[in-house]
């Protein structure tokens, strides 16, 4: 914190804590009210001087992800900045460097997958650029980290007859209609309860996923997803009883932990595999578009993936009878000698 003081030489200085340096900003003046108005002008500057130690940007940054992000964006960044922390303890920001991104990994392995390593990786990575935009750093150190290697694996999803054995079993019709809208549209869980009615636009067929005041979209890119006619018919038998199109018996929405701990009820009940999860309704529906010969840059655009790299490494092995179907296209006996080819 800044404060104003005048020293035995008359002149006023403004004196503010760099760190574990004091500082002493002369303001030029033996006039108080003149010293002052000045002092008042940078104070602001003062105050937000740039953090020199690990734990007071990780201060700053949470602040403003809370303000610009959603409850599950926070979470993340609290857990991973914990990680961080748990790591390199209150280390000062000048010492920080690319080594200590690779000991970040080692050190997120030893309690973590791959893939959960790879996303504290990416966040402490977006915390330090935050950072530099908000002229908190000059630099990145991670800016240069490499995320670990995941072996490819075929996605998971639930076949179709196991998908209609799952909607055979489940009696309560409005959670029935929440499942068939999330494998019709791949909406994420908190997209769906925090849908809204007027986020629906029925005359054009249209499902609009935005941004809104108590709800972020991940990645903060609002989309658009067609209705087609079996989606349609859906919501219009869906009764209206709130803002929200899904809620409980009361007409308040759903929380997402009672979405995920019901579903898991009903994939137990209905004999399913316990790898399944809600999540898993999302990558179902991709699977579908992908096996019905669904560009991959459409699916990217439907799911709201922030690059088709990712959709592709999710799904691309689904196109293997596609590509199969196109390389049988090649007919040697079209163009080469008769005999040549046995």
């Amino acid at each position: 914190m800044a404060f104003l003081f005048q020293r035995n030489n008359g002149f006023y200085y403004a004196v503010y804590r760099d760190g574990s340096r004091v500082v002493w900003h002369s303001l030029r003046t033996r006039d108080k009210a003149e010293a002052e108005a000045g002092f008042q002008a940078i104070k602001p500057t003062l105050d937000r001087r740039r953090p020199t130690m690990l734990k007071d940007l990780a201060d700053a940054i949470l602040k403003y992800v809370e303000l610009n992000n959603g409850k599950g964006t926070v979470d993340l960044y609290r857990v991973s900045m914990q990680h961080l922390v748990v790591l390199l303890g209150n280390a000062p920001l000048r010492l920080i460097g690319p080594m200590d991104g690779e000991r970040f990994k080692e050190h997120l392995l030893k309690t973590v997958t791959n893939v959960s390593a790879n996303v504290y990786l990416r966040t402490i990575k977006s915390m330090f650029n935050t950072a530099v935009r908000l002229d908190l750093m000059k630099e990145n150190p991670f800016k240069n980290c490499r995320s670990l290697r995941i072996p490819a694996k075929d996605p998971v999803y639930i076949p179709k007859a196991d998908f209609a054995k799952l909607l055979q079993t489940i009696g309560d019709e409005r959670f029935r209609s929440l499942v068939l809208f999330s494998v019709l549209t791949g909406m994420r869980r908190g997209e769906l309860i925090n849908l809204l009615w007027s986020d629906i636009d029925l005359p054009n067929r249209l499902i609009r996923i935005r941004n809104k005041e108590d709800f972020t979209v991940k990645t903060m890119r609002p989309r658009t997803i067609p209705i087609n006619k079996d989606l349609f018919r859906l919501i219009e038998g869906l009764p209206r009883r709130s803002d929200h199109v899904f809620v409980d018996r009361k007409g308040m929405p759903l929380k997402g932990g009672y979405v995920t701990k019901k579903f898991k009820q009903y994939i137990r009940s209905a004999g399913l595999s316990e790898q399944f999860h809600w999540h898993h309704l999302r990558s179902t529906f991709a699977s579908y578009l992908v096996q019905s010969s669904t560009p991959l840059a459409e699916v990217q655009r439907l799911l709201g993936h922030s690059s088709v790299v990712t959709t592709q490494q999710s799904y691309a092995v689904l196109n293997d009878d596609n590509l199969r179907n196109a390389t049988d296209k090649i007919q040697l006996d079209e163009f080469t000698p008769k005999g040549l080819v046995k």
